[in-house]
């Protein structure tokens, strides 16, 4: 019986302690603009442009102070670029005005740990969300005549992530998030030193907490 009742506590006191350190969760859903920098030792740069992609995410907030708390998110985004090339012929070196374009797409399991500071109103509470996030390559898409240069890419990296939000309290019956992300890579992707490669997102997530 007292095996019983001192297993009864101690099952109360870890509900209790989680329940105190694990303030919400939920799901975000959010629309990725994604694009990447080639910096060369000669100062010469490569410029591809943005693709656009999609980006579900789940999150928990731990520690919720009046002002601030935690956020662990994990998630998935497709980070890459895209080149248009101008299709050409002997009579038209300079393009015909078709183009084909390379697709290059590199898929990522993300976890961040972000800083929270908020400002809680009747309605609504803005704020600004900071802090690393560890990417995971998972998957690559890479077209022909790239791979000499993503074979030697590296499958994890760190990048800093920073961003504002608001969150909506009375538009449903669960809290509403609107939020927008810059998430840039630290470090260098490739594995020689020749070339400085590094991914950078525009992330906008719509999210509710549960």
């Amino acid at each position: 019986m007292k095996l019983k009742l001192v297993m009864l506590f101690f099952t109360f006191l870890t509900i209790s302690v989680k329940s105190q350190i694990i303030s919400n969760y939920g799901i975000k859903l959010g629309i990725a603009i994604s694009n990447q920098t080639w910096d060369y030792e000669d100062d010469f740069k490569m410029e591809f442009d943005s693709k656009l992609s999609f980006s579900p995410r789940i999150f928990v907030d731990i520690f919720n102070f009046p002002f601030w708390q935690l956020e662990g998110e994990f998630g998935y985004l497709r980070k890459g670029f895209k080149e248009k090339i101008p299709f050409t012929t002997p009579s038209q070196p300079d393009g015909t005005g078709e183009f084909i374009t390379n697709n290059n797409s590199l898929d990522y399991f993300t976890i961040s740990a972000l800083a929270k500071f908020k400002y809680d109103l009747q309605l609504i509470s803005p704020y600004i969300i900071i802090g690393p996030q560890f990417n995971l390559l998972i998957n690559k898409d890479i077209q022909q005549g790239w791979e000499v240069i993503f074979d030697k890419y590296k499958s994890s990296n760190i990048n800093f992530s920073i961003g504002v939000g608001t969150e909506f309290k009375e538009i449903i019956t669960f809290p509403v998030i609107l939020e927008y992300r810059y998430e840039g890579d630290i470090i260098n992707n490739y594995e020689l030193s020749n070339i400085s490669i590094k991914n950078y997102s525009h992330v906008i997530l719509l999210g509710i907490k549960i």
